[in-house]
């Protein structure tokens, strides 16, 4: 069972991990998952067993943990990024409508502040275009599926955690 340790890449590292390996993938997965700010290349993963991983473990360098064989590692570089791309997809979607339904709503609001009879009419007050797709409940999937691709690669934030 691959589990690794996502530490910050020093000057003293390896310069990369090799295309299509386990570790590469998990440095990828640990990337997105902690939204590390910086490309790919500045982390490395070593095994969570060893001198390396005890030295990291009293050095409080580790960033993570997180688990990835052949198997979580196909999941991640095809279910995972399709479901990501369905869910940036409804995402986009969403805000544009919002954007237009927004557009729209305004429009209405002046034409009823125009107008001489019925200008004591405020669309706003029966029209929430933001509660209404907030209903839709995106943000609820979105947390549960990142939720369970956490849990689906063990992975465990470690920053600090030592300190």
């Amino acid at each position: 069972m691959p589990n690794y340790m996502i530490l910050k890449r020093t000057e003293k590292d390896p310069i990369a991990h090799a295309p299509g390996s386990t570790e590469l993938t998990a440095c990828e997965i640990a990337k997105e998952l902690m939204y590390f700010d910086g490309p790919v290349d500045n982390l490395i993963a070593i095994d969570a067993i060893g001198p390396a991983a005890t030295f990291a473990h009293l050095e409080d360098s580790t960033l993570c943990s997180i688990h990835v064989d052949e198997e979580s590692q196909y999941v991640w570089s095809t279910e995972i990024q399709e479901i990501e791309d369905s869910l940036r997809n409804f995402e986009f979607i969403k805000n544009q409508a919002e954007n237009d339904l927004n557009d729209a709503l305004r429009q209405m609001q002046e034409k009823f502040a125009e107008s001489s009879a019925f200008s004591e009419i405020d669309p706003e007050d029966g029209i929430g275009v933001y509660s209404a797709l907030e209903a839709l409940g995106y943000d609820d999937i979105d947390f549960k599926f990142s939720k369970l691709v956490k849990e689906y690669f063990q992975f465990q934030e470690l920053v600090g955690m030592f300190k």
